[in-house]
């Protein structure tokens, strides 16, 4: 039988890590947000306004959202559009997961090979996983900001005209709150399939499985654990800029 360990060594040697690699992590997270805010996101909005130029249209709203997606002309576009997406989700899981157990094993950490492992999962998710991946993330979308899970995930928000329209009313609000709550819980179950992802060749589904079984009685472990290091990193964040700011003051 596998011996759990407890709680108490898997913060204490996660604190450790983060803390003797601090400056690395924090580097690299930089240059990654960076990278992704410029060249990445840079891309999608291009997509995006040529999806709007394509209808003719000037914005996205709730009158004209079926136009712009679906429109045969914009199509091809809203395709670019999502695989563009899913690359730069690969693209940061692989430099984070990459990276972390590149500390671990002391193995030297390259962001070619997590580039390149990127496209190759992009690859094997088009082997008939790629709508499922974007059924997960659309369940994803509600919930996106209720805590800290990717750079690239706080860009990301359901349009105001969507969630107004569902909440306007007293039914539709109950019914909104229900979703959140039953969206957390799956997603907790199932937080470790885009990692599994990345560091597996199974199929996207078996991955969503396969979390569900890891997390079965290790579901209050897991958010616990989670919420101290989010803590930890939240302090390295402060301590950094608060660090930097001085000297770009002086």
């Amino acid at each position: 039988m596998n011996q759990k360990i407890p709680v108490w060594k898997t913060i204490r040697f996660t604190l450790s890590n983060l803390t003797q690699n601090s400056w690395m992590y924090l580097r690299n997270s930089i240059f990654l947000q960076f990278f992704i805010s410029v060249f990445g996101f840079g891309f999608l909005t291009l997509i995006f306004r040529g999806m709007l130029f394509m209808t003719g249209q000037s914005n996205l709203n709730f009158s004209n959202f079926k136009t712009v997606l679906l429109s045969p002309w914009s199509i091809p576009l809203l395709i670019l559009y999502l695989l563009a997406f899913a690359f730069l989700i690969f693209m940061e899981f692989s430099i984070l997961i990459f990276m972390i157990y590149g500390t671990i094993r002391g193995i030297h950490f390259s962001w070619r090979s997590s580039i390149q492992n990127a496209f190759s999962e992009l690859k094997q998710l088009l082997n008939g996983h790629f709508i499922t991946f974007w059924l997960y993330f659309l369940t994803l979308l509600p919930i996106i900001n209720i805590g800290e899970l990717t750079f690239i995930s706080k860009k990301i928000v359901i349009p105001e005209f969507i969630t107004d329209e569902i909440t306007k009313t007293s039914s539709g609000m109950i019914f909104y709150t229900g979703l959140i709550v039953v969206l957390l819980y799956f997603h907790t179950r199932s937080a470790l399939a885009i990692p599994l992802q990345i560091l597996t060749d199974q199929p996207f589904t078996k991955n969503i499985i396969t979390s569900w079984k890891l997390t079965k009685k290790n579901t209050v472990r897991l958010l616990f654990i989670s919420a101290v290091v989010e803590g930890v990193l939240a302090i390295l964040v402060i301590s950094s800029h608060l660090e930097v700011s001085p000297s770009l003051n002086s």
